[in-house]
């Protein structure tokens, strides 16, 4: 991520560095993506982190994960939402209350 990095800001230093992980966690065994330890070292200069959940109450918990709140106190952190998928549609209260939990 590093090399990445300065090759992206050598080519362009306006350029933002933006990522788009799973939650930390899952980020992490799932794909070694340790965007938390990246966006300490200001590898990652934007954050848009997937939380794709039916259930509000688990949509509600990846919001609260200290790596989430901590990038929140340093870069703009925006929070991605399922809108549906080829053959299975989300009901659009659910998007709504997702994205009024999210801006809260």
């Amino acid at each position: 991520m590093e090399d990445l990095f300065q090759a992206v800001k050598k080519a362009n230093p306006q350029a933002i560095m933006s990522v788009s992980p799973n939650p930390y966690k899952f980020s992490l065994n799932s794909y070694l993506m340790d965007w938390h330890n990246w966006e300490r070292k200001g590898l990652v200069e934007e954050l848009i982190v997937q939380v794709y959940r039916s259930n509000q109450n688990s949509f509600i918990t990846e919001l609260s994960q200290p790596e989430l709140i901590a990038a929140q106190k340093r870069i703009p952190v925006s929070i991605g939402i399922l809108s549906g998928l080829k053959g299975r549609s989300i009901l659009s209260g659910q998007i709504k209350q997702q994205v009024r939990t999210a801006r809260d």
